[in-house]
């Protein structure tokens, strides 16, 4: 797993010690698109690097749409993920991955600002993911790669409104 064990975040304060949030959330980006690389490198050939691509920059538009009303937990990131992300261990793991990538900075947020520091981290994690999937994709018009894949998201039906209205709007296609 890419975050077991990884210190992504060691830049600290230097009169709390504690770590600056405010400083991390620009590993974020790279964390992530790490994490999105290596799922793309499980690909066989052209045509599957295409198809997580896809699902790469769906699940990058499920992550976004998290930076808005309350703060989501580091399991409701997972899950959104996983509601995306195709029924294979390699996704479990990638899921995992960004979970941890994300925890990593939300535990170390004690800022006031805290909600918005979030909201930015969560942009950052998807903007790691757009980066990775940006050269095998790009936006068009289509519904069918993403209803295949979307499964039941328990966090409030509310919730999952945002999310199918984000990630079923546009298809990505290939380039």
């Amino acid at each position: 797993m890419l975050g077991s064990g990884c210190s992504l975040f060691s830049i600290k304060d230097s009169t709390t010690g504690k770590i600056d949030a405010a400083k991390v959330v620009r590993y974020i980006e790279p964390a992530s698109y790490y994490a999105c690389r290596a799922i793309l490198s499980k690909a066989v050939d052209e045509e599957d690097r295409e198809e997580k691509a896809k699902v790469v920059f769906n699940i990058a538009r499920a992550v976004r749409s998290l930076a808005t009303g309350t703060v989501p937990t580091t399991e409701e990131v997972e899950e959104a993920i996983r509601v995306i992300a195709p029924s294979k261990i390699h996704w479990a793991v990638f899921a995992a991955d960004m979970s941890v990538i994300y925890e990593n900075f939300f535990s170390s947020i004690t800022a006031t600002s805290r909600n918005a520091l979030i909201f930015e981290a969560l942009g950052e994690l998807a903007e790691g993911c757009e980066r990775a999937a940006k050269p095998y994709v790009t936006i068009g018009s289509y519904n069918s790669h993403i209803e295949e894949s979307v499964k039941p998201f328990d966090r409030n039906r509310a919730l999952m409104s945002p999310i199918a209205d984000i990630v079923m709007g546009d298809e990505v296609q290939k380039k």
